[in-house]
């Protein structure tokens, strides 16, 4: 009996030093020859069934132990490569479940934990040797790649699903600038996938024709921890850390309206950005968010002539229903189709510099007239269209506003941030006037 009883404790010993069943049985037959290799199995079997942190161990062994070298000081996250799955213990547990002699500090990859959506891997390992925690999950359809570093080579095809074709067919409707709006947001998606568009991709038009459901694509595709939606208060309030490490940011309904809302809007797109959480102080992180926004509102984004962010692509003025059933509608988030779309997409050639470049259509145009105010609405498109060429005096031009729309003309700062707008129209100019037999300066328009 005592034999055994060593037997038994040999074997929980290597149990916590992290031995394999089939290594402890090796180990045992090897040192207790006087024993059937049958008894040895069936002790160990006996002892692991009764050692409730077996699993755990063989888990720590398995994978790799991450340490956040800014974060929780007793946390530790366990890596296992093969089964793909992550998991987070306490420190002091895992000591205690181990045999004091193991050496877990060798273990242990110091790291900083970072969101790296475009380096595949759970653990990167950086050019001064130095080792970064990917917190990135990829959707389903990537799995393979991100968790094989890259290895893996997405089904190539050339060929956009039918049901997709179907469906961005009907939303940019049937106009002159409806090929390229489709091209152009396949292409947009494209960019996102493998990089980052720097151009907020823009459908603004009537409810109901899909712009929705093209955001419901996109979380599907990118993935729903990597995919933020929500209204324009994340660009107007202080705290913003609900867009930080997303692949997609969709802004249902947004109205820009005031310069300082524009203004930070733009600064989202930049390589950088300044995240602030509530109770913590703001941080620069890395930016590898798509922007995407929608309205039912023409005049929902102020636009100035110069845009250089806002891609606006043209847009059917038809419900999505009955063109597409719910089935079909339901079938553009099906797993086999955004499968079948993400591989169309990720071989798609897409030029870099074609994408950095603002997307315009008559619907610019039209987003661009619609916040116009009634004033300036008729200086632009009558009073210019019809003095081309000409250069009048500022006050003149007022005095015709005041008697056309019987109420006080605007003042010059008016017709400055309208100049913003429509540079291609007017400009202000200084010029010199005879007036009571003396040479004065005044403000004057200049119509191109």
């Amino acid at each position: 009996m005592s034999e055994i009883k060593e037997v038994k404790d040999s074997t929980k010993r290597l149990i916590r030093l992290g031995y394999s069943q089939d290594q402890i049985n090796s180990i045992l037959i090897s040192k207790h020859t006087k024993f059937k290799p049958v008894v040895l199995s069936d002790v160990v079997e006996d002892c692991i069934n009764e050692y409730p942190d077996y699993g755990v161990i063989q888990k720590i062994m398995r994978s790799k132990l991450v340490f956040d070298i800014t974060g929780d000081t007793n946390k530790v996250v366990l890596l296992d490569e093969e089964t793909r799955s992550i998991d987070q213990f306490d420190i002091s547990r895992i000591k205690y479940i181990l045999d004091p002699k193991f050496d877990l500090r060798s273990r242990i990859y110091t790291c900083k934990y970072e969101y790296r959506p475009l380096d595949p891997g759970m653990l990167l390992k950086n050019s001064d040797g130095t080792h970064t925690y990917n917190t990135y999950v990829p959707p389903f359809w990537q799995e393979d790649w991100f968790y094989g570093k890259g290895e893996f080579n997405f089904p190539k095809t050339d060929k956009l699903p039918f049901i997709y074709e179907k469906f961005l067919t009907h939303l940019v409707g049937d106009s002159k600038d409806s090929k390229a709006s489709y091209d152009y947001i396949l292409k947009w998606l494209a960019n996102g996938l493998k990089n980052r568009n720097y151009c907020v991709l823009a459908t603004i038009g009537n409810q109901g024709i899909g712009k929705g459901v093209l955001g419901s694509i996109m979380k599907t595709l990118f993935g729903d921890s990597n995919y933020y939606e929500g209204n324009d208060r994340m660009f107007k309030g202080t705290f913003n850390s609900q867009i930080a490490d997303r692949r997609i940011v969709y802004c249902d309904e947004i109205t820009i309206k005031e310069r300082e809302d524009e203004d930070r809007l733009k600064l989202v797109v930049n390589d950088f950005i300044e995240i602030e959480k509530k109770g913590i102080d703001a941080k620069n992180i890395r930016n590898y968010a798509s922007f995407y926004i929608s309205s039912n509102h023409m005049d929902a984004i102020k636009l100035s002539g110069d845009d250089r962010r806002f891609s606006i692509v043209q847009l059917t003025d038809k419900k999505l229903v009955p063109y597409m059933t719910p089935d079909e509608i339901r079938s553009l988030t099906s797993p086999e189709n955004i499968s079948q779309l993400a591989y169309y997409l990720w071989h798609l050639q897409v030029d870099e510099m074609e994408m950095s470049t603002v997307f315009k259509t008559q619907r610019t145009d039209a987003v661009r007239a619609g916040s116009l105010k009634e004033w300036e609405h008729w200086f632009i498109f009558d009073y210019c269209d019809s003095r081309k060429g000409e250069t009048v005096l500022l006050q003149e031009v007022q005095e015709h506003l005041s008697i056309k729309l019987d109420h006080r003309a605007p003042g010059r700062p008016r017709f400055e941030e309208l100049k913003r707008k429509y540079p291609e129209v007017f400009t202000l100019i200084m010029v010199k006037v005879e007036e009571s037999n003396k040479e004065i300066t005044k403000w004057a328009v200049r119509i191109n």
